[in-house]
């Protein structure tokens, strides 16, 4: 974020001011909450799944076949994945949903230096970005609007420092409407 200011005459200056993301305080937006037609994206079967160490994993972490655990939550429903990783679904296109959501994070199966980006894409096009996301944060929410859209990717992304302790979750992947 950039802000302006003035103190003391006509000299201006910007400032960069650090965006940090509390995952712990973040909720969907209420109307996305609303929506009463949900489907957990588990129920399709991904037409790509690329990973770049330990196989896919449905309704469980990865690394050791345990329960999803990010901090002190566990979920259920979930694709459990290493990064670097890449899971492609085509929507039946019959079922016209609306919105994609899902909460993110390193499940508590990786190590201390993990660091991740979570990315969802729809029809090819960006269209939410977790930012670098570590051990430190509690599952992130994500959501995207995947209205008329075809095919939806969900990809984790290294943060450059390489793979070692990866085990990222995607935990309550719904489909809304």
């Amino acid at each position: 974020q950039i802000v302006e200011f003035q103190v003391f005459g006509d000299e201006k200056e910007q400032v960069v001011i650090p965006w940090e993301r509390n995952a712990a305080k973040e909720t969907f937006p209420p109307q996305l909450l609303e929506m009463t037609k949900i489907k957990s994206l588990t129920d399709l079967t991904p037409v790509v799944v690329n990973q770049d160490e330990k196989p896919l994993t449905i309704d469980r972490e990865c690394h050791t076949g345990m329960p999803f655990r990010i901090r002190r939550q566990k979920f259920s429903r979930g694709f459990g994945c290493h990064a670097k990783s890449e899971l492609v679904f085509k929507l039946p296109e019959n079922e016209n949903w609306k919105m994609f959501t899902a909460r993110c994070g390193i499940d508590n199966q990786g190590n201390a230096s993990a660091s991740v980006i979570f990315r969802v894409y729809a029809d090819g096009k960006l269209v939410s970005d977790s930012g670098k996301v570590t051990m430190a944060n509690s599952a992130m929410p994500v959501w995207a609007d995947i209205t008329g859209v075809k095919e939806l990717k969900l990809v984790v992304d290294d943060c450059g420092d390489g793979i070692s302790g990866d085990i990222a979750d995607w935990v309550e992947p719904f489909l809304r409407k």
